[in-house]
């Protein structure tokens, strides 16, 4: 339940964000910043720091990226592409913030919905790693 008195139906934080700024929320702790890249590819960066935040948008403290290329599909191989190169730079960034160069082996990454039965595979699985 976030503070405006609604419980925020999204995956995305990028859009809970949004959410408690049109509510007028107390916004302390949720940093959010907004790349616009020549390729029409958008890279949005929420970031949840306080307990406050924790509170408003009901997520962990984190970073949270969202990657918008606009009308991707199959056949624009260019487009993927070029979605691929900024989700790779981004991954990249994550890594070397989070991992000392010695020890990781591997990323896993559980995408999905774990409030959705048929999309929650991902996040299920990654809660049972060791």
């Amino acid at each position: 339940m976030s503070e405006i008195g609604c419980p925020i139906r999204t995956d995305l934080a990028v859009e809970t964000q949004e959410s408690l700024k049109k509510a007028n929320s107390d916004m302390r702790g949720v940093k959010y910043s907004e790349k616009k890249l020549e390729n029409g590819i958008v890279v949005s960066v929420v970031t949840i720091d306080t307990e406050n935040a924790v509170k408003a948008t009901g997520r962990p403290k984190g970073r949270y990226v969202t990657i918008e290329a606009g009308q991707i599909n199959e056949e624009d191989e260019e487009c993927l592409a070029r979605a691929a190169k900024e989700l790779s730079r981004v991954l990249r960034e994550f890594v070397k913030s989070v991992c000392d160069k010695k020890i990781y082996h591997a990323i896993v990454v559980g995408l999905g919905n774990r409030n959705v039965t048929p999309d929650a595979l991902g996040p299920r699985t990654v809660d049972n790693l060791f």
